[in-house]
């Protein structure tokens, strides 16, 4: 159609065509750029094919790239795209114009998607052709599908609040375009079941393909008619309308006969023949999918490019299945459910039903995987493959299997168009006004397209045609000099060049006044819908609405709708009738829909709808879509619920906050403020906006002051604070490991879960548990110290923290290789969740006592696992409650009657549910004192069996006859409790970083805290000077005394992990390897438990208290710690329980000393008693000379060595005194026997310490090291018991010497504590930051209180105010009517 210029005036939009997702990605930009646009699209919705892609979307240098240390390029995706276009066939081709665009805002393209639509792209798989990683997906539902939804939404609600702006039309088929009379595109004409009409405007071809275009005048059979017989993915309105139109208007073509051919459509069984067939995710491929031929064998590259896979299809045998197996289907867990919701995936148990399902035997399928396992190791594949996934592949294991074929899936030919989006004409020359992006442009893929660039396609070039047609439209516009939609253009004087374009969006406005005589251009802003600013004369136009109506679905008839409102209630026997094509029920969520008539309108197509007829299809509709599309777009299905059920409420409902104030939840009664943030005026604790605290030097309202006093106690440390931390790692190195390990919570900010529920804190600390791991699943496998650094530095300890710490080495050290590798794997994945089950209601450090029986069945092979009696359930295990799905449960075997002991039972507990297998009851103990996020559990067993090869069997075995072996290595009883013995020794130096916490909080909030003036003479101002709280003496001696606690136990904890090394070789496999070192090292690791943990526990309370009240806010991070930490001292052995333990060893080695046997290490004093001449007073140090005896650490040495040996001596005295049995003598001793312990273990602490500060090298570390340890040294003999060992005139040296190490040390301080390089992130501490900004933190922390949603407070209303008295109250602070 001609046109003339006034009929082009009209043009104030630019409209696109299709509304798919280079549509939407078009009409955004256009958006952006300040036009307006105008939807249309044939179909009932928007979305189009987009919706379907499965893999994701490509994008090179990206955020998400980065993140994960993906090393991808430009120049390789540029290579890889130019690769696939020529199939593979050219050697370093050269890439088009088209491709260059493609790649080089591919990066900027996933970012956009993530910015503006606040999609989840964090998932990066790579497709075959790739070299990288490079297809983004998010971790729910079809990529495609939320891509474009996210869009398609945006630009509805854009709709709704801008009519003026956007628009769109769904049932309405554009038939031509319109021209002018020089060839240039100006508009469309459409059609509808109104009639037919007319838009003007630049154009958007984003029409799609013409793959599934079949009908009586095919342009696919017309190029390619070889595919007639082919099924395709696309979609009924893929028929290349846009393609038609474009031509007739001499659009030229490009690549019009190359047409993709997809290797893996899905092969529904019921309907093999479907024209229209799903598409099996390229990533099905990508995470480890194998391809067979019928006989069972592969025959290609599966990461191959497609056109090559589909060739190699083409020269086998089918049917073709694709084949995952457990650890492939969970990577990508939610698309295989998706397709075995649609029937077009089988879930099989065992390869062995697979290879039934294929006809074949087991063996065969076993054959293929054994060998393509090689070739996994090899990385020699004879088809060429580099990549594998998820192996090794074995039959016994899960698996999902598809039937694939070939099947026709994109065109990669389209209309000819420029690098910036212009459809050309045959001769190249850009068509004025028409543009094209998407599938229906050519030359962008070549001739064959790579995975995951469709999506990409059609945001890039969306993006690149909306620009270009903003800037055409703008030009025209100006060119014009008349008005337009949002940008508004006025003459300002007649018969003169000058005009005036406004911009107007959102009541702001913008106008430019150009005057082309004078070369002048000046700019007038405006806000809030004012004019003043503009300096046109002429008024300036308002938007012209267009002529038609936007619609976001097409209504069915009024009479139709009626029945959604009357609520009717329907049996699921009554819904189960309507299952056929026209008469087609399904319930989503309790509510009974009726799609008859929406079947052929469902953008996924009927048959996605009919698999559920008559059914529940609620699971299927929440895997791909948002409850509230059904109310948005088909609200006229709804005609009930089901009967006795009430319909789910859709959205998340509740009130919603801003800033750090959490949402109240509940009623809230009138005339209460709540949800309302502080910083608004007329919040719950002001009246008056609450301002921000500022750090600084000075005090003011909102300033404390503090901002440079540790920087200035930074000056005093006379020592290089990185050297300290090198000392307290173990070296430069070790410091490097430790950053390495801790590092990946650098930016986890864990501070609200001081006001979290239990379960908020056992979620969000299983959240950042496995985010953090996940990533370095299979890539790192940390030593014993790293999980005691990661503990150390655990910023919200909790269940999976058991997992990991004690049901794990359990399966290292017991298992079988056998079961290892059956279990192992799958544990350390998070696949399944275990917990270690020792403790019982009635039984805990007590091992041999426990009352969990496992009864061997000899009939069927099988345990019978039982907790007969209420004392016997399992109870306190961490991880129990609620998270575990398996526990390694220590029982009786029972073989005939016969009792074996304790063994470990491997149990599974929980189902794929979630849920409680038959016979057992298990869950939370309930509120405990700290360790919140711990589901600390119980759990009951009644005849609950498992197989016998469920006994850990490293060690020893049951037979299927029942016959019992031990392994050589059984000798040692201590071999069965291994991993507690492991865990005591981790605990030691896990409580050294506990301790280290709380001295690096109180150290730091002693130097900033002031309290108490300096010159206390009376009539001293209030402004005068105050003391810092470690300048007083006894505290200072309070915070010292910690700190060097915690620097013994830190060199003590690394001695422990350096001797469990020797223990088990210096592996990570649990198995011991040193057999005869093992009582001493179970011994050790007792004393130093029980004692360690015990002072740990005492040091952080006293710490606390150390700070005050402030010290007991939870936010201060010492509080928290503190009930956190104290169930310690019990668990894995109550601390007295296991000092008595370490005391039996210290009197058998006194025994064995008495008779010549070699005792070394932590007991190498008591070979003093092998000498005949042993005299107990010839050994004692002589008395100190002076003070500085008390300095000399050997000398200390020899004291702290000389009360260990009287300890136990005096023990051995004590218990041949007493009579009676050996159990009762050993009872009546007790007391003297845990003193001898803590004697011995103080010593060997001192020892551990000493050896340290002698091998450190940097002199400076090295004093300050010295006075550290003889601080620890003086300490004790000031607060302890030395009766008779030393002197009254002794222990006041010692006094003195405490004294002078106090002021030593006082410049040191928090150089000392800075020393423990423990982040801000770890320490979650308003009083101990590294700012020393204690109380601007303290009063910020201070607005998130869970009292500060509401005012007034919860309870207000029903019991207080009517006891007060109001009257009074409403005449605040009255004079004082009585005279005084």
């Amino acid at each position: 159609k001609k046109i003339n210029k006034k009929t082009k005036t009209k043009m104030k939009q630019i409209i696109v065509v299709g509304g798919g997702l280079a549509g939407l990605s078009a009409a955004h930009t256009i958006l952006e750029r300040g036009g307006n646009v105008i939807v249309i699209d044939k179909n009932s919705f928007l979305g189009g094919n987009s919706t379907k892609a499965t893999s994701g979307i490509n994008g090179a240098l990206t955020r998400t790239q980065i993140r994960n240390g993906v090393k991808d390029s430009y120049e390789s995706f540029l290579a890889d795209t130019a690769f696939s276009a020529e199939k593979g066939k050219v050697k370093n081709p050269k890439p088009s114009e088209l491709a260059k665009v493609l790649v080089g805002e591919s990066g900027a393209a996933v970012e956009w998607l993530q910015d503006k639509f606040g999609l989840d792209l964090s998932i990066l798989g790579r497709l075959g052709g790739h070299s990288y990683p490079r297809t983004h997906r998010g971790k729910e539902r079809f990529p495609g599908m939320t891509i474009t939804y996210a869009l398609m939404e945006k630009l509805e609600k854009i709709a709704e609040e801008e009519p003026e702006r956007a628009k769109y039309m769904v049932s309405s088929k554009v038939t031509n375009l319109i021209t002018g009379k020089n060839g240039e595109v100006v508009g469309v004409k459409y059609e509808n079941k109104e009639g037919t009409h007319e838009e003007y405007g630049p154009v958007v071809i984003a029409t799609g393909g013409f793959g599934a275009d079949f009908g009586d005048d095919s342009y696919l059979l017309k190029v390619r008619p070889d595919l007639k017989t082919f099924s395709t993915t696309n979609g009924p309105h893929s028929t290349g309308d846009g393609l038609k139109m474009s031509m007739e208007v001499g659009a030229g073509t490009t690549d019009i006969e190359w047409v993709q051919v997809h290797p893996t459509g899905l092969v529904h069984p019921e309907d093999p023949n479907a024209k229209t067939k799903f598409l099996a995710a390229e990533a099905l491929r990508g995470v480890g999918g194998i391809l067979l031929d019928a006989e069972g064998n592969r025959f290609c590259n599966e990461l191959g490019l497609r056109d090559y896979v589909t060739g190699e299809m083409q020269k086998n045998k089918g049917p073709f299945r694709l084949v995952l197996n457990g650890a492939a289907s969970k990577e990508i867990e939610w698309h295989c459910k998706h397709y075995t919701g649609r029937g077009v995936m089988k879930a099989f148990k065992h390869g062995n039903e697979v290879a039934k399902e294929m006809g074949i035997k087991p063996e065969k399928l076993q054959a293929t995987f054994s060998k393509y396992n090689e070739i996994a190791k090899t990385k020699n594949d004879p088809y060429g493959k580099k990549f594998f996934h998820n192996v090794p592949l074995k039959l016994d294991d899960n698996f999902h299997v598809a039937i694939v074929t070939p099947v026709v899936h994109y065109t990669m030919g389209g209309v000819s168009i420029s690098p910036e989006g212009e459809i050309t004409n045959k001769q190249g020359k850009a068509i004025e006004g028409l543009y094209a992006a998407g599938e229906v442009a050519g030359g962008v893929h070549g001739k064959n397209r790579l995975g995951g660039s469709s999506l990409l396609d059609c945001v890039v070039f969306g993006r690149v045609s909306g620009r270009t047609a903003a800037k055409y439209l703008m030009s025209n516009l100006i060119n014009q000099r008349g008005s337009s939609g949002g940008a508004a253009a006025s003459s300002s004087s007649t018969g003169s060049n000058k005009f005036d374009v406004t911009i107007d969006r959102d009541g702001n406005s913008t106008t430019i006044n150009v005057d082309p005589d004078n070369q002048k251009c000046s700019i007038n802003l405006s806000w809030d819908g004012s004019r003043k600013a503009t300096t046109s004369s002429a008024p300036v136009a308002k938007p012209v609405a267009t002529s038609t109506t936007t619609k976001k679905v097409e209504q069915q008839p009024a009479q139709e709708n009626k029945g959604s409102n009357e609520k009717k209630e329907y049996t699921w026997e009554e819904v189960a009738k309507h299952n056929t094509e026209d008469d087609c029920w399904v319930v989503v969520h309790n509510r009974v829909l009726n799609v008859t008539k929406f079947l052929n309108d469902h953008p996924g197509g009927p048959q996605a709808i009919l698999l559920y007829a008559g059914k529940d299809a609620t699971e299927e509709f929440d895997m791909l879509h948002e409850e509230n599309v059904i109310d948005k777009y088909a609200a006229y299905t709804v005609i009930g619920t089901i009967k006795g059920e009430a319909p789910a409420e859709s959205g998340s409902g509740g009130a919603e906050s801003t800033g750090t104030t959490i949402a109240y939840e509940g009623d809230v009664p009138e005339g209460t403020v709540a949800n309302v943030h502080w910083s608004k005026p007329n919040n719950p604790m002001s009246l008056e906006p609450l301002g921000v605290a500022k750090p600084g030097n000075k005090e003011g309202p909102l300033c404390g002051g503090t901002a440079d006093v540790l920087k200035q106690e930074r000056t005093r440390v006379s020592f290089d604070v990185e050297k300290m931390t090198n000392v307290i790692d173990g070296g430069a190195k070790k410091t490097k490991r430790r950053r390495f390990i801790i590092s990946p919570t650098k930016d986890l900010d864990t501070s609200d879960k001081y006001y979290m529920s239990r379960e908020d804190q056992m979620s969000m600390h299983i959240e950042h548990f496995l985010d953090i791991h996940e990533k370095w699943w299979g890539k790192l496998m940390p030593s014993r110290e790293d999980v005691t650094w990661m503990s150390e530095n655990a910023m919200i300890g909790g269940s999976l923290m058991n997992h990991y710490g004690l049901f794990m080495p359990t399966i290292q050290g017991q298992a079988s290789p056998e079961q290892q590798q059956w279990w192992l794997m799958r544990a350390l994945t998070c696949k399944i969740i275990g917990v270690y089950g020792q403790t019982e209601l009635g039984h805990g450090s007590n091992v041999r006592g426990l009352q969990t029986v496992a009864t061997y069945d000899k009939t069927t092979q099988e345990f019978v696992l039982n907790t007969p009696t209420l004392r016997s359930m399992k109870w306190w295990p961490g991880t129990l409650g609620k998270v575990a799905t398996h526990v390694l449960v220590y029982a009786q075997l029972k073989i005939d009657d016969k009792e074996y002991g304790v063994h470990i039972f491997m149990v599974q507990v929980r189902d794929e549910n979630h849920r409680p297998l038959k016979g057992i009851e298990l869950g939370d103990l309930g509120e405990k004192m700290g360790d919140h996020a711990n589901d600390t559990g119980f759990m009951r067993l009644t005849d609950v069996r498992i197989p016998r090869e469920h006994m850990l069997n490293k060690y020893q075995q049951v037979l299927p006859d029942g016959t019992y072996k031990k392994s050589a290595k059984k000798g040692n009883a201590q071999i069965h409790y291994a991993t507690m013995m492991f865990t005591r020794g981790a605990m030691v130096k896990m409580a050294s970083g506990i301790l280290a916490r709380a001295a690096t909080i109180a150290v730091r909030y002693g130097c900033v805290r002031v309290q108490g003036f300096k010159n206390t003479a009376r009539g001293v101002s209030y402004q005068t000077e105050e003391n810092k709280i470690i300048d007083y003496h006894i505290h200072r001696y309070r915070l010292l005394k910690q700190l060097a606690l915690a620097y013994a136990f830190k060199f003590t904890g690394r001695w422990m992990i350096e001797e469990f090394q020797k223990l088990t070789g210096d592996s990570n496999s649990g198995a011991i390897v040193n057999m005869a070192a093992l009582p001493e090292i179970a011994a050790t690791a007792a004393g130093l438990k029980g004692l360690v943990t015990f002072l740990t526990a005492q040091g952080v309370e006293d710490l606390r208290k150390c700070c005050g009240g402030n010290g007991y806010l939870l936010n201060s991070g010492i509080a928290q710690s503190e009930v956190d930490y104290k169930w310690q001292t019990t668990a894995e052995g109550d601390w007295i329980i296991l000092m008595l333990q370490t005391a039996r060893f210290l009197q058998k080695s006194l025994v064995g000393a008495a008779k010549g046997a070699k005792v070394s290490g932590p007991c190498d004093y008591l070979a003093a008693v092998a000498d005949p001449n042993f005299n107990m007073k010839s050994l004692k140090p002589p008395k100190a000379k002076s003070k500085d005896d008390f300095r000399n650490l050997e000398y200390l040495l020899e004291l702290f060595k000389y009360r260990a040996l009287v300890g136990v001596i005096s023990a051995s005295k004590s218990i041949k005194r007493s009579s009676g049995t050996r159990d009762q003598v050993w009872n009546a001793n007790s007391i003297e026997l845990v003193n001898s312990v803590r004697n011995h273990v103080y010593y060997f602490i001192l020892q551990t310490n000493i050896k340290v500060v002698n091998s450190i090298e940097d002199a400076a570390c090295r004093k300050a090291a010295e006075r550290l340890c003889a601080l620890y040294a003086n300490s004790n003999i000031v607060d302890d018991n030395w009766m008779g060992l030393i002197t009254a005139s002794q222990v006041r040296k010692s006094y003195a010497v405490t004294h002078d190490l106090l002021n030593e040390l006082r410049p040191d301080a928090i150089g000392l504590v800075d020393a423990f390089d423990i982040p801000d992130r770890v320490l979650n501490s308003t009083i101990g930051s590294y700012d020393g900004n204690v109380y601007e933190r303290l009063y910020e922390a201070a607005k998130k209180s869970t009292l500060n949603r509401r005012d007034p407070f919860k309870g207000y209303h029903e019991h207080l105010r009517p006891r007060l008295d109001i009257e009074f109250l409403k005449k605040p602070n009255q004079v004082i009517k009585s005279k005084f």
